[in-house]
């Protein structure tokens, strides 16, 4: 069964076809791309098949089915406004078998707190015994990129360590986040 995940504002589900044209024009947005991989912008061919990607990221955990990358719709609206959800950080074998924590918003949606409110469903279904029983999660954020390490302090994620990503020889912060931590934090 699929899992789909409602906050005050958003719809976090799996994907639909239609999701393409939005996702291809934030792949093309310079200020959505700064800090994702390489820093450049997506053409529609590359884009498509990072959609493709994102889309295989739902797959099996432990033999229990597993969400990977929500697609973010708003309630108020229906309009897709990013992603946010797991993935396995193939990006960075040394985190490996940890899951990654990851969001991307159109920068139309930026500002809104709407990274913070997906992220925050998405680590309570990633906790919870009866979701994904997981132990822990980390966040690799490139240095620099100011607003997503501005989430991940909401999240309470702490820096655990610095690391070069070998793909592309950028600096990430390698962020945290244990169950323990997530369960005693302030709401």
């Amino acid at each position: 069964m699929p899992v789909t995940l409602v906050t005050n504002r958003l719809a976090l589900r799996q994907w639909r076809d239609d999701d393409l044209e939005p996702f291809v024009a934030m792949s093309d947005d310079p200020a959505v791309m700064e800090h994702i991989g390489d820093g450049t912008t997506r053409d529609r061919e590359e884009a498509t098949a990072s959609f493709e990607n994102v889309r295989a990221t739902w797959g099996p955990l432990d033999g229990a089915e597993r969400p990977g990358l929500f697609a973010l719709e708003r309630l108020d609206d229906q309009r897709f406004i990013g992603f946010c959800g797991l993935s396995s950080p193939d990006f960075l074998p040394e985190l490996l078998p940890t899951l990654e924590i990851g969001w991307r918003l159109d920068s139309s949606a930026w500002g809104d707190g709407y990274a913070t409110e997906a992220a925050t469903a998405v680590l309570d279904w990633a906790f919870a015994a009866d979701g994904g029983g997981l132990d822990r999660v980390v966040a690799a954020i490139t240095l620099g990129n100011d607003r997503s390490v501005a989430v991940a302090e909401r999240l309470a994620m702490s820096v655990e360590r610095r690391t070069i990503i070998p793909a592309h020889q950028s600096w990430v912060d390698i962020y945290e986040l244990d169950a323990a931590t997530w369960a005693a934090r302030e709401r």
